[in-house]
């Protein structure tokens, strides 16, 4: 019975077609390296936002406001907030501005004026606070009432006082919103102790110095 007679490669033939093979691949390879894109991680991602303390002021009631109307003096000037939140302008009518920003208003007013001018355009300013106060009282060299547009913590609020008086108890201030007593303690707060007691400042705030 015969057998079938195997054939082998001389291996010099074998050397050459691997080493062939490999210098094909390897420029294949490099290729497909440099064609692949490099994908950004995620923390490289832009998710930045504005702060929420870049916020705009609400407009509240006797507020004073500057509204500029170009080429239509008649309807520049200034305006206070009625105590029902509303503002009349001349040749406009009135509008509702609490709760408004100044943007929100100009947006409200340029589009009421859109039907008697073609193209009209209205910026609002708020320049003088009046339905945001807090009153500091007792041993301060500066009691009285304070309005205020940015929002405001307690150790802030003081420094509007232009400091205390030698007879001042510094760690028995108190804060009393709508009923209720909270404590202050400057010389903790101010040394970085019991931070939670820096509260921000409410419309209507009572800071007591004793």
């Amino acid at each position: 019975m015969s057998q079938k007679r195997k054939s082998f490669l001389p291996p010099t033939l074998v050397c050459f077609v691997v080493c062939s093979l490999g210098c094909l691949s390897a420029p294949i390879l490099s290729a497909q390296t440099e064609q692949a894109p490099v994908k950004a991680p995620d923390s490289a991602k832009d998710d930045s936002k504005p702060a929420a303390g870049t916020q705009e002021f609400v407009i509240g009631p006797l507020d004073v406001l500057f509204v500029h109307v170009l080429h239509e003096p008649d309807m520049t000037g200034r305006v206070e907030v009625g105590p029902d939140g509303m503002i009349s302008i001349v040749l406009a009518g009135e509008f509702r501005a609490q709760g408004l920003t100044a943007s929100q208003l100009s947006d409200a007013i340029r589009e009421r004026l859109k039907t008697t001018i073609r193209t009209p355009e209205v910026s609002v300013q708020v320049v003088q606070v009046n339905s945001r106060k807090f009153t500091l009282q007792g041993e301060v060299h500066r009691p009285g009432t304070y309005p205020f547009s940015a929002p405001l913590t307690v150790l802030e609020a003081l420094a509007e006082g232009q400091g205390f008086s030698d007879w001042a108890n510094t760690k028995k201030i108190y804060i009393l919103r709508k009923g209720v007593r909270m404590k202050f303690n400057y010389k903790d707060v101010s040394h970085g102790k019991h931070s939670e007691q820096n509260v921000i400042v409410q419309n209507g705030d009572q800071i007591f110095v004793p």
